[in-house]
């Protein structure tokens, strides 16, 4: 048969190969059933190789969505001497035709544009003015220490100082999943506030689902706040650093 197939430019299929060579019953001797066993192996790993993979990409997954949840906690890292807190702030302009905006918003409460929390394209939105927030605005950071506040500015924060509030988040909150870091995350507004905020009125609320206006705050002078020293992330590590 295999010669007649190769007259025509044919061959046989590998199932026929290998029935015409070895034997299928199950009685036959064993060193002859090696190819369909040699096969149903490599078949067994080529399984075991997708499910780990599928496992991988699973864990990821879930890596990735809770990475996404932290960043959503205004609260770094709380201590016995002290704690650091820093929020998103709306600093639009509108181009210099209207007062500045001057909104410091919890992460929870910013409007989002996506659904999914993790989303790449994930763009935010100030619940006040409607504008999307840009990276330029910064944040504000309020170190706390024996009672007292201390305001700065700062540039949106890095990854060596994300790491820190995840590693603080998961020894506070034990989250059991994403969902439940997520759920356990709280809205917190600045400790000592007066100096440089007030909280906002009714009428100054342009995005009022799900955002409880008490969390909400406008800065009582914005060109002030050029005047307020600088925050650089990596004095995180001073914070957590042994006191002596």
């Amino acid at each position: 048969m295999e010669r007649c197939l190769r007259g025509f430019g044919l061959r046989q299929p590998f199932w026929l190969e290998a029935r015409s060579s070895y034997p299928t019953h199950p009685r036959a001797p064993f060193h002859k059933m090696r190819p369909f066993r040699v096969r149903a192996r490599a078949r067994a790993r080529a399984r075991a190789r997708a499910q780990a993979r599928a496992r991988a990409r699973t864990r990821a997954r879930a890596r990735a969505q809770a990475q996404a949840r932290a960043k959503y906690s205004d609260e770094w890292v709380e201590t016995p001497s002290g704690a650091l807190r820093a929020w998103y702030v709306c600093r639009q302009t509108f181009g210099g035709q209207y007062a500045e905006c001057g909104t410091l918003i919890p992460s929870k409460l910013w409007q989002r544009r996506d659904q999914d929390i993790a989303s790449s394209k994930q763009k935010w939105y100030c619940v006040c003015c409607t504008t999307r927030y840009r990276t330029k605005y910064g944040m504000l950071v309020e170190v706390h220490a024996k009672g007292l506040s201390t305001f700065m500015l700062a540039e949106v924060s890095n990854t060596d100082a994300e790491d820190v509030r995840a590693m603080y988040l998961e020894r506070k909150l034990a989250p059991k999943d994403y969902n439940d870091l997520w759920a356990k995350i709280d809205d917190v507004k600045p400790m000592k506030p007066d100096d440089i905020l007030r909280p906002i009125t009714k009428n100054e609320l342009k995005i009022t689902e799900g955002v409880d206006e008490g969390m909400v705050s406008k800065f009582l002078n914005v060109k002030s706040l050029e005047d307020l020293p600088k925050w650089d992330w990596d004095q995180l590590f001073s914070i957590l650093g042994p006191k002596s």
